[in-house]
């Protein structure tokens, strides 16, 4: 436990360190710094290397190197502190402010938010002291309560329950002892923060016109004893009623289809839920720190269709089936589960959430069901014990640091359907030594792939758009093969460099025949002391030392040498084919197939 604590410590090190080593921004155009999506060809403005100052005008899109981009947010920080700024244009095309965006911009007077705008973030114009004129659209559906703290607009405000439009606001000023409110009718949205530490509330009634409570409305409301949720709302939103150390008993109407991380956490006397069969997400700590949740006999955790937790201490050797019909699994719901050796999810089970089997040492194998779409950051990291991993066809987004430190794993087959790997996704698994990317992919996240000294080749199909700093951080001598016949393509994205210098000077990059001379004149490729020419086939391969070797005769897949090892066929689509022993392989259709035996990996191709 102590090596996987102190190997994360390490591989976060060496992300800061890479983090604070690169350009706070993307571009610059006209004086105004941006962060550009290649994927989704938008653009936020992001803060420079100096303060803005005097009139800004944003544009509602640039362009760079013949591409255009929306500019569609102002990035948090943006213009943080820019004490000189005197006035901003925000065009039409922004939907989001972020976190103290323009906090302490004392210069600015006035501000006009364009009816684009459906987010402002926490301390978005905080501690702007001379901004007197605000203009707010009803397009805003998302506002923290503290959005305009320390303003003279909101300062100029009269105390009690401010509204903005169809917003409950805020509640501005003491609260006094044993105070009831009524909500107006149509009202639409509980802003964030709106009646956070208002010690004074002893209930509320909110109009069946509310659609959505946002995060941290009630939060601290120690003296809140009753609250009525309409029939109205869909979400209660992440940590809501957090710390309502009054709140005795709530029922959830059903209509409420999700309850968000730490939602009810540390109502202490709360004893009496009623929770909807309607409910199909739970966030991790919904009900952490309540007397209901204490009462819970230990064991596997069911609320309707969701797996909420694995409570008390899991016992060595332990195999769980998650029963057929659970459509999802709380975040963290078997976190540090040591015991755990092995997990059948059902078909049912749509996502694999955050930190899900985090630190599960003893799982051993694991197969993804066709069913899930995402999995989750974290969902597996530290698993040490993994060996055998199947990820189902339906998967498209691979989260960060989702397979993290997984040491045991040998290889790795990412399904046709995946689009996105995220940042470290599979960093410290250093026993990985082959991984095949399909051609859905399209970004490689930061560190993908970092600390996987044991890989000894990648393929970098032609569909993958963006590639982040030290993807490919690994063994110093990487074969890398490339697709793309244009390396100067505009829609190509290298956040630095992808590769470590050791690989550029050790390792290899193959290219397309006759495109040798183009990956000489641009970055990443041209740092590459070894740069060789290869014609694509379309069939990968890449074998480890044992004497395994695979082949096809007489249009049937034939393996020699893998003894009692398990031989599994996959399609190109990641779905399982066949697993058996090599001597029981069966006739197949034409096309092609991914075989693994154990370490080493092929793709055939069987004509018929």
């Amino acid at each position: 436990m102590k090596k996987i604590y102190y190997l994360r410590l390490w591989l976060i090190a060496a992300m800061l360190s890479i983090a604070y080593s690169a350009s706070a921004y993307d571009v610059e155009v006209n004086g105004i710094y941006y962060n550009l999506c290649h994927i989704g060809v938008t653009a936020s403005v992001t803060s420079g290397d100096g303060n803005y100052v005097g009139e800004v005008v944003i544009p509602s899109e640039i362009k760079v190197k013949e591409m255009t981009y929306i500019v569609d947010e102002i990035d948090s920080y943006a213009f943080y502190e820019c004490s000189d700024l005197t006035s901003v244009t925000i065009p039409n095309s922004v939907t989001k402010i972020g976190d103290s965006a323009f906090y302490g911009c004392s210069g600015l007077t006035s501000v006009i938010i364009p009816n684009s705008v459906t987010t402002i973030d926490s301390e978005a114009f905080g501690y702007c002291s001379n901004l007197i004129s605000v203009t707010i659209p009803e397009s805003v559906i998302s506002i923290w309560a503290n959005a305009f703290d320390g303003t003279a607009w909101y300062d100029n405000l009269p105390d009690g329950l401010i509204y903005i439009g169809k917003i409950a606001f805020k509640y501005k000023g003491t609260m006094p002892d044993n105070t009831s409110i009524n909500i107006k009718d149509g009202t639409n949205i509980i802003a964030g923060g709106a009646f956070e530490d208002c010690f004074g509330l002893t209930s509320v009634t909110i109009p069946n016109s509310v659609t959505k409570i946002t995060y941290s409305a009630f939060c601290g409301c120690t003296g809140l004893t009753s609250v009525t949720i309409p029939n109205s709302v869909t979400e209660i939103e992440e940590g809501v009623f957090y710390g309502c150390s009054g709140l005795t008993s709530v029922t959830i109407p059903n209509s409420v289809t999700s309850i968000d991380n730490g939602a009810f956490d540390g109502c202490i006397r709360l004893a009496t839920v009623t929770i909807p069969s309607s409910v199909t997400k739970i966030g991790r700590g919904a009900f952490n720190k309540t007397a209901w949740y204490d009462n819970q006999p230990d064991g596997l955790m069911y609320i309707g269709k969701v797996l909420y937790k694995y409570k008390g201490v899991m016992p060595d050797n332990t195999s769980i089936t998650i029963k057929d019909g659970t459509i999802n699994i709380t975040s963290e719901a078997f976190e540090y589960c040591t015991g755990l050796t092995s997990v059948t999810i059902p078909n049912s089970v749509t996502e694999i959430a955050d930190c899900l089997f985090y630190e599960c040492s003893g799982l051993t194998s694991v197969i993804i069901p066709n069913s899930v779409t995402e999995i989750g950051e974290m969902a597996f990291e530290g698993c040490s014990g993994l060996t055998s991993l199947t990820i189902g066809n339906s998967v498209k987004y691979i989260g960060h640091w989702a397979f993290a430190l997984c040491s045991g794993l040998t290889s790795l087959i990412i399904p046709n359907s995946v689009t996105s790997i995220g940042y470290a996704a599979f960093a410290g698994c250093e026993g990985l030594t082959s991984v095949i990317i399909p051609n859905s992919v399209t970004e490689i996240g930061e560190m993908a792939f970092w600390g996987c000294s044991r890989i000894t080749k990648i393929t970098i199909p032609k569909t993958v758009k963006c590639i982040g700093p030290s993807a490919f951080a690994c063994n110093d001598k990487l074969q890398v093969y490339v697709e793309w016949n244009n390396p100067s393509d505009e829609t190509l994205s290298f956040d630095q460099q992808p590769f470590s210098d050791k690989i550029m000077q050790y390792g290899a990059l193959y290219v397309p025949t006759g495109t040798k001379a183009l990956y000489e004149q641009y970055d990443p490729w041209r740092n590459f002391f070894n740069i060789k020419e290869y014609t694509p086939s379309g069939i990968e391969e890449i074998e480890a030392e044992g004497g395994v070797t695979i082949g096809v005769e007489g249009g049937k897949i034939v393996v020699n040498g893998a003894g009692d090892t398990k031989v599994e066929v996959f399609g190109t689509n990641g779905a399982a084919v066949y697993s058996g022993s090599a001597d029981n392989l069966p006739e197949l259709a034409a096309g092609i197939y991914i075989v693994r035996v154990g370490s080493t990996v092929k793709k055939v191709a069987i004509a018929k």
